[in-house]
């Protein structure tokens, strides 16, 4: 599979800050229509779910479709994050983390971990140095308000 082209997303975002992480006071609805008007399939992490480790591991099987059966560890969601990007057949994927600010509030190590991890895989993806991962597009918003979560303009 070939690589659909790259969107700037600072064309239909103004003020969105580039590169692949964007960390954002953005309306969750505004947002995720503007992404799947321009080709991106939209998996949401909503924050007031992840209240710890446990919660967040419960909830990144429902929104990544990984097995109900899986370990609740870092090295399992690791295994299974990499596994989900070779598997996906969107040429564009955005996973937006709404009401972050609460998630990192509650536990910011988990916030921390799982943010980390899931920039790392999908700069390796998109670069393609995941073996086996097909060309794809992957952008992360961390939406949430307060004065560390931008406001750009929604076009």
């Amino acid at each position: 599979m070939d690589a659909a082209p790259r969107v700037d997303l600072t064309e239909y975002l103004p003020g969105l800050a580039g590169g692949q992480m964007h960390v954002a006071n953005l309306p969750y609805e505004t947002l995720t229509e503007t992404l799947r008007k321009l080709g991106f399939t939209v998996y949401t992490i909503s924050g007031n779910l992840v209240l710890d480790e446990h919660a967040f591991f419960d909830h990144a099987v429902t929104v990544f479709g990984f097995p109900a059966s899986i370990q609740r560890t870092w090295e399992a969601w690791d295994e299974y994050l990499l596994q989900f990007f070779r598997t996906q057949a969107a040429a564009r994927v955005a996973v937006v983390w709404k009401e972050a600010d609460l998630s990192f509030n509650l536990d910011a190590r988990t916030f921390l971990l799982a943010v980390e991890d899931l920039h790392d895989t999908a700069y390796n993806v998109e670069r393609g140095l995941l073996k086996g991962a097909p060309p794809c597009q992957v952008e992360l918003f961390i939406l949430g308000i307060g004065s560390g979560f931008r406001r750009p303009a929604v076009g």
